[in-house]
């Protein structure tokens, strides 16, 4: 069947009014088509069916089509001004436009159209309102196990149907999607009254921050916010504008807000510890430079303290505290730190936080930390935050005193703690950063001289205690260590732990 050319050209039945129902127009149908297709039209030859020597007046319309079998293999030419590389087929299915493409391999030839019977497609939906670029049905055909997208301005490609490839704001390959206009105006006047609801907004907040220019502008956001200061902290959006408000606003200003901000010790607790007030309230710290203003601070800081250091986003505040203010400022906050010295350095974020005391603090202060590890060294190596504070104080150049004092505090320990899973690394380190032999040495005679060494060998943490031992030992001491080992050597060539043990002693008798 060839579609006409002529834009007059009407189809018989169209202009007929005498066919008034679809038992008559069924039957005219069949008639035309047997006129127009079975006798042979445009070199085109389809075969007669028996079904159609039926009565038509018993089938319906729909039925009289089901029953034309098409057996030609040619598909019917229709003309079209796009080319078949861009050639895009349509219908329409709940509401959208559709691509498909044909099983056949010939479906798609240079003919045009495929043959509305026994078409297998699938549908490739997307909104009518927006713009594709349009690929052949072979070529979607080829891709069918791989659907790609292209993005007709930039180039990029993604997988079809994902969420990046249609609502990526950045890279937009397959949907267009009409610009959005600002729904903000450019006076600041217009939104009095509702600045702290347009702050939680992303374009809202970022449109305040743009009109914070001036002293006048500050007061009257200020004004505005300042009974939903905390809430507004916390928020992903609008902590923006409050770090804007410190960042653009005078001395006087700023000094305000931070009242504001701590007048409520609780709610600025909240904020603290909250994930998105922590880095708020880091970034307004580097604003307050004033003693005024730090004293304010550290004022509500100092009770809190103990609390904050043992909390996950808490512990940022006071380490920030003590980056950025000097010794002398920071001192309230050290010596409550001091005060509960074992508490905070068996805490997961608290054994971070005495870190940085012990590196940014007075003498005296950390004085009284280091006499309250080295007493408490047995208990803090065995447990899983303490002994990375053990660690860092045996790594402390500066007091070689200290390192020594807790050698010897752990004395007659270190067989138990080579086989615990925190005090074994603690042993380790007694072993590489003792610069005094004698007292490596100790440490090693103690070890494997005692009764359950081969335990210790065959430990799963204790067999590293004696690998470093061997690393760290010379002369009479590696030899003794290499003897004492090779004693137990049936119980270890061919035990999991023990065997590295005996690998780290091959070729290695003459060291000294």
């Amino acid at each position: 069947m060839e579609v006409r050319e002529e834009e007059n050209y009407q189809w018989p039945f169209t202009a007929n009014p005498i066919l008034q129902n679809h038992h008559q127009l069924s039957s005219f149908l069949t008639n035309n088509l047997n006129h127009h297709c079975f006798n042979g039209f445009n070199g085109f030859h389809v075969s007669s069916h028996p079904n159609l020597h039926h009565n038509f007046d018993d089938f319906s319309l729909e039925n009289s089509f089901k029953d034309l079998n098409l057996s030609s293999n040619r598909v019917l030419n229709v003309s079209n001004s796009h080319s078949q590389q861009n050639r895009v087929h349509e219908g329409f299915f709940n509401g959208e436009r559709f691509l498909s493409h044909s099983n056949s391999s010939n479906s798609f030839g240079s003919q045009g159209l495929v043959r509305g019977a026994n078409f297998a497609s699938t549908p490739i939906a997307y909104n009518s309102n927006f713009e594709r670029r349009s690929h052949s049905f072979d070529e979607l055909a080829a891709r069918v196990n791989n659907i790609q997208c292209w993005d007709n301005r930039c180039g990029n490609r993604h997988g079809f149907g994902s969420s990046q490839s249609l609502y990526n704001n950045h890279h937009r390959p397959v949907l267009h999607q009409p610009q959005q206009h600002s729904k903000y105006s450019s006076s600041l006047d217009e939104l009095r009254g509702r600045v702290s609801s347009v702050a939680k907004d992303q374009n809202g907040c970022r449109f305040l921050q743009q009109k914070v220019n001036d002293e006048k502008e500050i007061d009257m956001i200020f004004s505005e916010v300042k009974d939903q200061l905390h809430e507004l902290m916390v928020h992903q959006f609008a902590n923006f504008l409050i770090q804007k408000l410190f960042e653009a606003g005078n001395e006087n200003q700023r000094t305000e807000l931070l009242v504001w901000l701590v007048k409520n010790e609780q709610s600025f607790m909240d904020v603290c510890t909250h994930s998105t007030g922590t880095r708020a309230v880091q970034k307004i710290m580097e604003w307050i430079s004033t003693p005024d203003q730090i004293a304010i601070l550290l004022s509500v800081l100092k009770p809190a303290a103990v609390a904050l250091t043992k909390n996950a986003h808490g512990h940022h505040i006071i380490e920030r505290c003590l980056q950025i203010f000097s010794i002398e400022e920071a001192e309230p906050l050290v010596d409550e730190i001091v005060e509960h010295c074992l508490e905070i350095a068996t805490d997961k974020s608290g054994c971070c936080v005495l870190q940085q005391c012990l590196a940014r603090t007075k003498e005296e202060a950390k004085e009284r930390l280091l006499v309250d590890i080295t007493t408490n060294a047995f208990v803090l190596s065995e447990h899983p935050y303490g002994n990375y504070v053990v660690q860092f104080v045996l790594g402390l150049r500066e007091v070689p005193h200290v390192r020594a004092n807790i050698i010897v505090q752990l004395r007659g320990s270190y067989v138990t703690l080579s086989m615990n899973k925190y005090g074994s690394n603690v042993v380790e380190k007694c072993l590489k950063d003792c610069e005094d032999e004698e007292q490596f040495a100790g440490i090693i005679t103690e070890i494997m001289n005692d009764s359950e060494f081969l335990k210790v060998l065959q430990d799963p943490f204790g067999n590293y205690v004696v690998q470093s031992a061997l690393l760290v030992s010379k002369g009479d001491l590696y030899n003794a260590l290499i003897e004492c080992i090779q004693r137990h050597y049936p119980f270890l060539h061919s035990h999991l732990y023990g065997k590295k043990v005996l690998a780290k002693t091959k070729g290695r008798k003459n060291r000294v």
